[in-house]
């Protein structure tokens, strides 16, 4: 399916509000969410909107793939195998779906967004920007935020793991990168591509004026090793639909090859490489799933809300 050749005049499917507060909210809809930073917290507004089976917090377990959600408290769910999360899923009250990714964990998010294509639901992400990050005091060169305590390294998300076939030696790695170096470093360390076959992608225009700054510098080491300086392509940091249509024209000069689209970025992009994953069989999203630092961001800034079901539909 593509969606950018017949689409390519028309607005993507986005509106950008100063607040949560503001959001239009639709009548007899849901939200799921979580509540892993300040940001995402609920304002009030939301949680007299939604009410009874129709709020919905998702909680993290211990175990890695594994999560609760408060309308069935007693049970954890396998994000892994997905059955029993589909079928509650399935039960949701009919309406919009609201998917809240500014506090879950990629890991959490992805499947969950993927469950509910699959069952037809009219899908809208809601995201949140920081509104500042936390400076790191003793910074090294390029590390100018404390955002990370460690990763758990590459390995797959829920319902994407895919098997590499022997014969597709042909590929290209499409780093989506952020401000942390390190994580780009680690993931040439891992794929071992060849130089060439490295095109990075940078998030511009950033949340804000000097972020993309912050992620040239805190990339440079790699950048210049490996000289994918001379690659490196532009996509709005906080819209997926930007995102999608760049890797749409990377995809047609590179035909026949598997896209290794790492998610080391932000999480609007992030978004836009999982919808195009999921109408693409030759990709391959990479996650090196961190453990993000207590009290990395402060406050909240713009709120994004994406037409997810509406954008996927516009190819069709």
């Amino acid at each position: 399916m593509s969606i950018s050749t017949e689409t390519e005049l028309r607005a993507p499917p986005r509106s950008v509000f100063s607040s949560r507060e503001l959001v239009p909210l639709a009548h007899d809809s849901v939200l799921l969410f979580g509540e892993g930073e300040e940001r995402s917290q609920l304002p009030q507004l939301w949680k007299d909107h939604f009410q009874g089976a129709r709020l919905i917090q998702v909680r993290e377990a211990s175990e890695f793939g594994q999560v609760s959600l408060d309308i069935e408290a007693d049970r954890v769910f396998s994000l892994r195998e997905g059955r029993e999360i589909r079928l509650l899923l399935a039960q949701l009250p009919l309406g919009t779906v609201y998917l809240d990714i500014t506090g879950l964990s990629h890991h959490v998010w992805i499947p969950l967004l993927r469950f509910l294509l699959d069952l037809n639901r009219d899908v809208k992400v809601l995201y949140s920007e920081p509104g500042t990050y936390q400076a790191n005091p003793n910074p090294r060169p390029g590390e100018f935020y404390q955002l990370s305590e460690r990763f758990r390294d590459f390995q797959p998300i829920p319902t994407f793991a895919r098997l590499r076939s022997r014969g597709a030696s042909l590929s290209v790695l499409i780093p989506l990168l952020g401000f942390e170096g390190a994580r780009f470093r680690r993931l040439v360390e891992i794929e071992e591509p060849d130089d060439g076959d490295i095109w990075p992608i940078v998030g511009i225009p950033g949340f804000e004026l000097d972020y993309p700054f912050h992620t040239f510098e805190g990339n440079a080491d790699v950048l210049k090793k490996t000289r994918s300086y001379q690659r490196v392509d532009f996509a709005d940091a906080a819209c997926p639909f930007s995102l999608y249509r760049r890797l749409e024209i990377i995809r047609s000069d590179w035909p026949g090859h598997l896209m290794k689209l790492a998610l080391i970025g932000t999480k609007p992009h992030a978004l836009g490489a999982v919808l195009f994953a999921l109408v693409d069989p030759s990709v391959e999203l990479l996650h090196d799933h961190p453990i993000r630092k207590s009290g990395r961001t402060q406050g909240a800034g713009r709120c994004h809300l994406y037409c997810i079901s509406t954008f996927m539909q516009m190819g069709q």
